[in-house]
């Protein structure tokens, strides 16, 4: 999990447009998961493991400054794994 969450700095700091997918080509880590779709917001990087309409899950990264209350129910919601990462599901 720390690899991913090294990856993910990286993406952090090589990507300035916030929203925007993200190729995962040469980030082998967050690859291997297969995610839908890799984007990076002010808060951190979202790898999108499922999504369907306007709700989606996966894996959460949080930026060294963003401080996340992991709170496991609401919308979204966060469920705490490592070191800055999170589960995530926003149901929309």
């Amino acid at each position: 999990m720390e690899s991913i969450t090294k990856e993910a700095d990286t993406v952090m700091s090589t990507n300035s447009l916030l929203g925007v997918e993200i190729d995962t080509t040469g980030y082998s880590e967050i690859s291997d998961l297969n995610p839908n779709k890799v984007y990076v917001t002010k808060d951190g990087v979202y790898i999108v493991l499922s999504s369907m309409f306007v709700s989606e899950s996966g894996l959460f990264v949080s930026a060294k400054t963003f401080d996340i209350d992991a709170v496991e129910s609401g919308d979204p919601c966060y469920k705490f794994l490592a070191d800055r990462l999170y589960q995530y599901k926003i149901k929309g």
